[in-house]
């Protein structure tokens, strides 16, 4: 299969679904997979553009001592200020798309390489 006729296929589901263990069989066939939970948690690490927006618009109470969000801390904020969520939003959907699309490119050029 070419690279222009790979398919994408997404799962989907809530907690305990399975999304996981299926991406675990994917990953073992040699399918490259993207985590989007793991790449949520990645655009707001320590050391980010989006970490730094986060930090800079909650300021540093939202981190813990090792100086990486104190995610508890953040979703305290959230929770009473609709304003504050939708920026969070924003700042961290921003950085999924760009990181999604990285990925993407990257496994297509992977993909290239191999033919």
């Amino acid at each position: 299969m070419s690279t222009t006729q790979m398919k994408r296929i997404a799962l989907t589901g809530g907690m305990g679904t399975g999304k996981s263990h299926v991406r675990a069989v994917f990953a073992a066939l040699g399918v490259p997979t993207i985590d989007a939970d793991t790449l949520a948690r990645d655009v707001v690490a320590h050391g980010t553009p989006g970490f730094d927006a986060v930090v800079a618009k909650f300021g540093r109470g939202i981190l813990n001592a090792d100086g990486d969000l104190d995610r508890r801390a953040l979703a305290a904020q959230l929770s009473s200020d609709e304003k504050m969520r939708r920026a969070t939003h924003v700042i961290h959907t921003d950085g999924a798309f760009e990181e999604t699309a990285r990925q993407v490119l990257d496994v297509y050029n992977k993909l290239a390489a191999e033919r």
